[in-house]
């Protein structure tokens, strides 16, 4: 069974406007990927920044992140070490489609 968390995501715009949603994610990069899926079918978000920060509040319990798109993209470029990172992977650039 899947360790699912409720998380707030965070991330401002390239005119600067911040922007947060409500997600539910196994990890810290689906939460990233879930947010920007989102961002980017809102007609009220800009464009994100390739490189900006993303800050991540785990409320189930309590935690925050931080981590930059930058990372994110790579991260999800990057290729897989284990047949669960790559169905992450290809979970996450579901949501990005």
């Amino acid at each position: 069974m899947p360790n699912l968390r409720k998380c707030r995501v965070t991330v401002k715009d390239v005119e600067g406007v911040v922007h947060a949603v409500d997600v539910t994610a196994e990890t810290l990069n689906e939460a990233v990927g879930q947010a920007v899926a989102l961002f980017r079918r809102d007609e009220w978000a800009s464009a994100l920044p390739e490189a900006g920060e993303v800050h991540v509040e785990v409320r189930q319990p309590p935690v925050e992140h931080s981590i930059n798109l930058k990372d994110f993209w790579r991260w999800l470029d990057a290729s897989s070490k284990s047949p669960r990172d790559l169905m992450l992977k290809g979970r996450v650039r579901g949501l990005l489609k």
